[in-house]
């Protein structure tokens, strides 16, 4: 099965988007805004490649930043400088879940990275969200990470991210989310750049 990432800019004339395949994860590139693609490339040096699904992409100042899930294996980001892709780093690393899936990624205004997803912990089987951030530039996530509050017995899924400047050096994260009760659901996160 396929799963396509949206394509993001980056800079003012290139578009990148990815796919994740069972042969890995792969990207394309336009620099005419999508008139035209490059051949599918290989992401290089990503854990479990023949299990990555769910991307998300998010544009940085000169960066793109992706997000993927590995099914049983965790959940990673890559920074893409428009030339290469750089280290992978363990987003959950430190969270104690299980089965974390359906990341959605935002980099702020000043270059901080932001992401939410939906998890297990072990002993539970309802998935409740994550959200974290990161470091100016994408090059490392927070050990810190807030868990969104959730009911026994219905699980938290889907969420989407999005950075909101409130004035000065303030930012708002919202992070809309649906779960099996039919709701949809906003949680904010308010933190000083």
């Amino acid at each position: 099965m396929e799963h396509l990432s949206t394509p993001r800019e980056l800079g003012t004339s290139q578009l990148v988007a990815v796919v994740c395949t069972n042969n890995g994860p792969r990207y394309l590139k336009s620099t005419n805004l999508g008139t035209s693609w490059t051949s599918l490339a290989t992401i290089p040096n990503v854990t479990s490649p023949s299990y990555v699904w769910h991307p998300s992409l998010a544009p940085g100042s000169n960066f793109l930043l992706l997000s993927y899930d590995t099914r049983y294996y965790g959940l990673f980001s890559k920074k893409y400088d428009g030339t290469n892709w750089l280290a992978e780093l363990n987003v959950a690393s430190g969270v104690g879940t299980f089965y974390d899936r359906n990341s959605s990624v935002a980099v702020d205004g000043v270059d901080v990275p932001h992401i939410a997803w939906a998890a297990q912990r072990s002993g539970r089987s309802e998935y409740r969200i994550i959200y974290k951030s990161g470091t100016s530039g994408a090059t490392a996530w927070s050990a810190y990470y807030t868990e969104f509050p959730f009911s026994t017995g219905i699980s938290d899924y889907y969420p989407t991210i999005s950075p909101q400047r409130r004035g000065g050096t303030t930012w708002r994260i919202d992070v809309l989310y649906a779960n099996t009760a039919n709701q949809v659901l906003l949680n904010q996160q308010t933190y000083s750049s």
